[in-house]
């Protein structure tokens, strides 16, 4: 999907993506998994739910951009929330 050029140079959009880099590293969860060889490996796990509010702020950012309607912001913002923003515990091992 092409970029809107509205977008390349957006200081509102390239602030918000900042802040969710860093709001996604502040909730992230280092692990060492124990693997069956018994190496360890690190792994991080971004608990993404917990940004969900400046994930909300970037897709009405880019429902501006490329023109979306109430509607279709609606369905992108609320689109598998049950899945993506659900912190149920069953990665947890």
């Amino acid at each position: 999907m092409p970029v809107p050029d509205s977008m390349v140079e957006n200081a509102e959009f390239k602030s918000l993506a900042a802040r969710l880099l860093e709001d996604l590293w502040l909730h992230a969860e280092r692990r060492i998994r124990n693997r069956k060889d018994g190496s360890q490996q690190e792994e991080v796990n971004f608990h993404v739910g917990k940004s969900k509010l400046i994930i909300d702020e970037v897709d009405s950012t880019l429902a501006i951009h490329y023109g979306l309607s109430p509607a279709e912001l609606d369905f992108i913002a609320n689109y598998d929330a049950k899945y993506r923003f659900a912190d149920n515990g069953k990665d947890k091992q």
